[in-house]
């Protein structure tokens, strides 16, 4: 059975409940199994049976090193994985500078829903026109540049890169975190059906 994997970035057990909170929308949503695996267990990659990678969050920074050099495995595996890819918030991030972004701390940390402007309503975006805004939930305090070649999706006041996608392969990422929507800001359910669409 074809599986879709979500890779737990979190560096503590205790807090390995949020990349969960992705699992039970996928289980929810796409109708598949679905497996989480810690980034701390990816030097051998994955099996052939998985269908799609979706990277979580986590407290790490994009713009320490220190950090960045604990994720080595997942970079390698974003460059070389030939399947579905979908980051979220430090997924976003780690995409990003795997394929040479630059990242940033913000002036001041965003911890609500924010209004984010579609600029691309293709694949994940494809429920929306053109300039519709979307209430997204944000728990971060670091940004990255758009990777060079890559398509910008979205923007929002408070971060110009709150999402993208790759120009030929099927990676796309959100700063957003999609999986904490809710009964009544359901948008980020909705762009987390249109990526498992992309490939059902």
């Amino acid at each position: 059975m074809r599986v879709l994997l979500v890779i737990n970035n979190y560096f503590k057990e205790e807090n390995a409940f949020k990349a969960r909170q992705i699992v039970k929308v996928l289980q929810k949503y796409g109708k598949k199994q679905v497996k989480m695996r810690s980034y701390k267990h990816l030097r051998k990659g994955v099996s052939t049976d998985v269908e799609a990678l979706i990277l979580s969050g986590s407290p790490a920074h994009p713009w320490k090193e220190e950090h960045m050099t604990k994720f080595s495995d997942e970079i390698n595996l974003v460059l070389e994985y030939d399947n579905p890819i979908l980051g979220i918030c430090f997924g976003h991030q780690l995409i990003g500078k795997a394929f040479g972004a630059q990242a940033r701390i913000l002036d001041s940390s965003i911890h609500r829903f924010e209004s984010v402007e579609v600029i691309q309503p293709d694949d994940i975006f494809s429920t929306w026109k053109k300039g519709t805004t979307l209430p997204l939930c944000e728990s971060h305090k670091d940004e990255i540049t758009l990777p060079p070649d890559f398509i910008h999706l979205a923007r929002s006041t408070s971060c110009e890169n709150e999402a993208m996608q790759h120009p030929t392969r099927p990676i796309y990422s959100t700063q957003a975190h999609l999986e904490r929507s809710t009964e009544t800001y359901t948008a980020g359910f909705q762009v987390i059906k249109n990526f498992l669409h992309l490939f059902s």
